[in-house]
């Protein structure tokens, strides 16, 4: 399962907004999950960007050519044949189709993420949209092995959000917390509208977040301005953690790019507004199907309507909460790892285990077969199971992964107790996908996930001496035999798997 290089090739102005360097940055780290390496070039990247990704570990490297020309895609596949990248990764739409067939010309395999169908032709070798109304109709002039990835299945969230799923905003009777993200630069000054309704809600009692990016011009006269409000209204620049203010938040004013998606996840019931061209069909189709409530484009919002919008939805507690509720079902914030479970070609991908898991993993336990290479032979009873499991979802030092194929069918899980820098391991499989092959697959993928993103130095596996099907299994997939221990009163192997640096050699 050994990964390549993915080449990412996006760009970031304050024209086009931050939205697609972040979402490539999503399926970046999504690629690094499984042991990849990525390398980023752009011919236009913000300096706080570009130390984002690099805080990532992700390398960026400028292209001194105007961006979509013939000379950036010349740079970018001889950069991609250098890196021996296995895939190209191409975001934005200035892109063009003769840009992706001189890309393409030296047999590089290309994903194009596209919203809107901005080109005439797709010679590529895979499409990603991932709006709720994507349509393959859409893409009939693609190549004919182009595959075609669509919808909010392959919702591209960053790591961040994925890993703050049980902090998730609660919907609430009382909004009591307003948050105002209108993206990171704000061109139409949006944000100067939603303070100057705030006026209109002065009898309102609630504290107000108001998010800017870096080196925002107004942020002075936005000071001025909030400070001059009844309540508690405060102005953040360049936020490092925005997970944790979407959890805070109550009800959320937006711009609608890919920020809507975030708040989807988070279920933060939103109110949003058009900032850019590429935002009008969203806007209209969460605003549709309930999600959202869209006030339209940007030169058509007034203060006046942004506080008549707030004013109804402050009082329509059950509105909120559908939104919330409705917004989690569309965006499960799986989607950057099955893309990358695409790229890589892998069998079978990992989620963290969620409160949906605690019956199939007490099945899974109770299996006869479970229960005969264990050390304690007993089978579980329910209750005992929903105490343990309960405990094991808020332990920090206990990571359970669930194994899916890319039907998102459950295969088995893996389970790893942290103690200090080292770890103990135990897997079981699914019976219906026993003996082929997963288990090496599922040992594999976890411990390269656990090593980049612990602090763990060795992991230990304990497994009965006459278990000879996962003995070979451990030994396959890279763990060393230690030494014959009694646990339980069962003879048992003892093997290590001790973490590798950058060359290949054990730390």
């Amino acid at each position: 399962m050994e990964q390549k290089t993915l080449l990412i090739r996006a760009d970031a102005t304050p024209e086009m907004g931050s939205g697609h360097v972040m979402r490539c940055l999503a399926l970046a780290q999504a690629w690094k999950r499984i042991g990849g390496e990525v390398a980023f070039l752009s011919a236009s990247i913000q300096d706080v960007l570009a130390h984002r990704l690099q805080n990532s570990g992700i390398p960026v490297k400028g292209i001194a050519a105007e961006s979509g020309s013939e000379a950036d895609s010349v740079f970018t596949s001889a950069t991609a044949v250098a890196e021996h990248a296995s895939w190209i990764v191409i975001d934005g739409y200035q892109f063009s189709s003769q840009y992706y067939q001189s890309v393409k010309r030296d047999t590089l395999r290309l994903l194009v993420m596209d919203d809107v169908c901005h080109t005439d032709r797709y010679d590529v070798d895979a499409i990603l949209n991932q709006n709720p109304y994507a349509d393959e109709n859409a893409y009939k002039a693609r190549d004919s092995h182009a595959h075609l990835l669509l919808g909010t299945r392959y919702t591209l969230l960053r790591e961040e959000f994925v890993n703050c799923a049980a902090f998730r905003s609660e919907p609430a009777d009382h909004v009591s917390h307003l948050l105002v993200i209108m993206g990171g630069t704000d061109p139409w000054n949006v944000t100067g509208k939603v303070l100057s309704a705030l006026e209109h809600l002065r009898d309102r009692t609630m504290d107000c977040v108001i998010v800017l990016g870096s080196d925002h011009p107004e942020y002075d006269r936005f000071q001025s301005m909030a400070s001059s409000l009844p309540f508690p209204v405060m102005i953040e620049s360049n936020v490092s953690s925005m997970p944790e203010r979407m959890a805070w938040a109550d009800l959320a004013v937006s711009a609608a790019g890919s920020t809507v998606w975030e708040l989807l996840y988070m279920g933060v019931p939103s109110i949003l507004v058009i900032t850019a061209d590429n935002q009008l069909q969203i806007a209209d189709y969460l605003t549709t199907q309930g999600l959202a409530v869209s006030l339209g484009a940007h030169d058509q919002v007034s203060p006046e309507s942004i506080a008549s919008a707030l004013k109804r939805l402050l009082v329509q507690p059950a509105l909120r909460e559908s939104m919330s509720r409705d917004g989690r079902t569309l965006i499960d914030g799986q989607g950057a790892d099955r893309v990358a479970m695409y790229l890589s070609g892998n069998r079978i991908r990992l989620r963290r285990a969620s409160n949906d898991d605690n019956k199939i993993l007490w099945e899974w336990a109770n299996d006869p077969q479970v229960r005969s290479v264990s050390f304690t032979s007993d089978l579980i009873p329910w209750e005992s199971h929903v105490r343990w499991f309960d405990s094991k979802m808020t332990d920090s030092s206990c990571i359970i992964y669930i194994a899916v194929d890319s039907e998102d069918v459950p295969i088995g899980q893996i389970r790893y107790d942290l103690e200090g820098n080292e770890s103990v391991v135990s897997i079981s499989i699914d019976s219906r996908h026993r003996g082929k092959g997963y288990g090496r697959d599922m040992l594999e993928l976890s411990a390269r996930r656990i090593f980049q993103e612990r602090d763990i130095e060795r992991i230990h596996a304990y497994i009965k001496t006459d278990n000879e099907a996962s003995n070979r299994v451990f030994a396959k997939s890279g763990y060393e035999f230690y030494q014959q221990e009694t646990i339980r009163g069962f003879q048992a192997n003892h093997f290590v798997k001790e973490r590798k640096t950058s060359n290949g050699s054990v730390d």
